[in-house]
């Protein structure tokens, strides 16, 4: 009777396992099913999908800082000329940690422009990024992109 109890238990126990395991299974899918809405959902009338980057250009350098007038020729010469429809830029201060472990505090410039998502807007953005950290010695620049719905 014993052996019997345990087999059963042993049984019951598989049964309650497989059950847990097809919950977890389900509430992953589940989960996953509300991340990939993200991003996706309609836009409202008149609204596009669209892609919103922001952009964050530290000023500090070895040898000083990027000066308003260095900014002013890089947006004219590099920005403007990939994204001539429109962008917003603005004087920002923060700090972040540097490779080395630094803390760095400086004066910033942050650009946002908004585009529909085309691999020449990837491109564009990519080669905004690599300028400024080539031209002004910089070891980084923080790119954040993000899903939205925009009207003109």
């Amino acid at each position: 009777m014993l052996f019997i109890q345990q087999e059963n238990q042993s049984v019951q126990f598989n049964s309650m396992h497989r059950w847990a395991v097809f919950m977890g299974v389900v509430l992953v899918l589940i989960s996953l099913m509300g991340c990939a809405g993200v991003g996706t959902q309609p836009c409202g009338a008149g609204q596009n999908k669209s892609v919103s980057e922001t952009l964050y250009f530290g000023t500090g350098k070895s040898d000083g800082q990027v000066s308003d007038e260095q900014w002013q020729s890089f947006v004219e010469d590099v920005i403007t000329p990939r994204f001539p429809q429109g962008l917003s830029i603005w004087k920002a201060y923060g700090q972040w940690q540097s490779a080395a472990g630094n803390i760095i505090q400086e004066d910033s410039y942050v650009l946002n422009v908004i585009h529909h998502g085309e691999p020449a807007s990837d491109v564009a953005i990519a080669e905004i990024m690599n300028n400024y950290k080539q031209q002004f010695r910089q070891e980084a620049v923080l790119r954040v992109e993000s899903a939205v719905c925009a009207s003109y």
